[in-house]
């Protein structure tokens, strides 16, 4: 069990892990049937106001995507709603989904005339997908569709051979529809100058472990005004992307 003690308000998150830290709360046996049924990694994620529960909710591994996670079981107290509790402890959920390298989405499922949910959920950067609620094994309401939290991580791309093998491959899709380099060996040159040029930065878009675009860019001579050169999502991320359903993430100092 982990705690973050958030400044704003008294608000404390416990992360739980392990049944053996989690004592007798009333979705135990939910957390129980996670464990030994699904047998999938999950989190309870506890907030704590004063010293007493203020609400929990679960995060769960997709038992057929190690991709995917699922939030699920979101309660807040009545007499601590509307004091920031459940985004407290959605952030703290995004942020520990964020730690896992094959991980690119997290699903929620919301009951449409939950207004308060539908709230929550497109605040935390969450988009209704339209589609029916479905997730292993357990049942929804025909009024419940799927909020969808989908990411990706922009990290440096080099002049190796791997990736130039990746970029070739998006080079080539990208092309179809009229790109910024007029063959890859252009491409392959900005790659090779990058490496030299602190001014020029090639990158690759990764959602867990699949590259799924990329991104050069240059920084213009104020230092701070970067230009985009030339940008490539695959189809189904450029669709997110333009449905304003995808988070670009990128790690500070990169």
């Amino acid at each position: 069990m982990s705690r973050e003690e958030h400044r704003k308000g008294k608000i404390e998150i416990d992360i739980h892990d392990s049944l053996y830290t989690l004592g007798d709360y009333p979705w135990r046996k939910i957390t129980e049937w996670f464990e030994y049924h699904l047998a999938v990694k999950w989190y309870v994620i506890q907030a704590m106001m004063d010293g007493k529960e203020a609400g929990f909710l679960h995060l769960v591994r997709h038992p057929e995507d190690p991709g995917v996670w699922y939030l699920c079981d979101v309660h807040t107290k009545p007499d601590c709603q509307k004091k920031g509790v459940a985004t407290k402890m959605y952030e703290a959920a995004l942020d520990l989904v964020k730690q896992y390298d094959k991980a690119y989405r997290v699903l929620a499922s919301v009951h449409q005339e939950n207004q308060a949910s539908v709230a929550l959920h497109r605040k935390m950067g969450f988009q209704d997908t339209g589609e029916k609620s479905v997730f292993p094994e357990l049942s929804f309401e025909p009024e419940e569709t799927m909020y969808s939290f989908s990411f990706v991580f922009e990290w440096p791309a080099g002049n190796s051979t791997i990736h130039r093998e990746l970029f070739r491959s998006m080079w080539e899709e990208r092309q179809k529809e009229g790109g910024h380099f007029n063959s890859l060996e252009e491409f392959y040159q900005v790659l090779e100058e990058a490496e030299e040029n602190k001014f020029l930065k090639v990158r690759l878009f990764w959602a867990g472990e699949k590259p799924v675009g990329y991104r050069v860019l240059k920084t213009m001579e104020d230092g701070e005004t970067k230009k985009v050169l030339d940008q490539y999502f695959i189809p189904s991320w450029q669709a997110l992307l333009d449905d304003g359903a995808l988070n670009i993430l990128t790690p500070d100092n990169t």
